[in-house]
């Protein structure tokens, strides 16, 4: 079924994050500046909660933390050390814009989705609530949240996350690609549609998003545009088995090309052999199309 096309959220890189790679020992020193609780913690409950909310003491006046504005050339020079891997200077220039702005939204972004890719979910949710604290409307800072909720089995508080973060921009790509798809993996394609049309007009076009605005299209019987669709991705991502399966089911259930879905299909069963889902399909639709139907 089209369900077994779908793609996991988790498959998406986080591509529009500033950067990654900032080390621990930028987060010693952040929390000495006054993060309000402990790294060490992993429960869902207590990434999600502002760090006003996991402290026993009371959080400091908004206007007790003092900022000095960040230059661009420090923004410039910590995406070189990125740049530049595991040996860059990365803690030094993290460091400098933390010092003087305790509270700057890019960096402690960054930073969050650093200790994400390291598995670091509790302290991840941390940063982020961090940061909202001064940008409590930061479509992006709520959007990683969300991915760091959903991490951490939290599923609930992660489509919480996304809905204040479409509050606050209804049109932020990736945020809607995220909402199409929970949606499209549900099989509500009615409601995922609208958000995949965004993610897709704001250029968040991977395999993942493609493939679920393609089957939503399809469900909704705009076959036209779904080819268009699949075709376009087709070029970019050759070798992504799930999106060349939703293409091949589109061509035989749908635009009576069996041909043309045939050869998707043998595509699919050579370069996928492990996955039991996409191989039953694939066996359906090859089926399917030796009928002619």
């Amino acid at each position: 079924m089209m369900k077994n096309a779908v793609s996991s959220l988790e498959s998406r890189s986080l591509s529009r994050a500033l950067c990654c790679g900032l080390a621990q020992s930028v987060m010693t020193l952040f929390l000495v500046s006054g993060c309000a609780s402990s790294p060490s913690s992993t429960k869902p409950d207590s990434s999600a909660k502002l760090a006003s909310e996991v402290s026993n003491a009371p959080a400091a006046p908004k206007e007790a933390i003092v900022s000095k504005p960040v230059e661009n050339s420090q923004y410039t020079a910590l995406g070189q050390a990125l740049r530049m891997g595991s040996g860059g200077p990365v803690p030094e220039e993290a460091a400098k814009i933390l010092v003087q702005s305790p509270l700057d939204e890019k960096t402690l972004n960054a930073l969050a989705m650093w200790h994400w890719r390291q598995g670091r979910h509790g302290l991840a949710g941390l940063l982020l609530a961090r940061a909202l604290e001064r940008n409590e409307g930061s479509a992006p800072l709520l959007n990683n949240l969300g991915i760091i909720r959903k991490g951490m089995g939290d599923e609930i508080g992660a489509i919480l996350a996304w809905r204040r973060a479409l509050k606050a921009d209804p049109r932020h790509a990736e945020v809607n690609a995220n909402m199409g798809w929970y949606y499209a993996r549900g099989g509500d394609w009615k409601k995922a549609l609208p958000h995949l049309e965004k993610a897709w007009a704001g250029r968040v076009q991977d395999a993942s998003t493609s493939t679920n605005y393609g089957l939503a299209l399809k469900a909704e019987g705009q076959f036209s545009k779904a080819e268009a669709v699949f075709s376009s991705a087709e070029k970019r991502f050759p070798k992504d088995p799930g999106l060349l399966l939703a293409y091949a089911g589109l061509f035989i259930e749908n635009l009576n090309k069996p041909k043309e879905g045939l050869q998707l299909v043998i595509r699919v069963k050579f370069l996928e052999t492990q996955k039991k889902d996409i191989l039953n399909r694939a066996d359906e639709l090859e089926r399917r199309a030796e009928r002619g139907s």
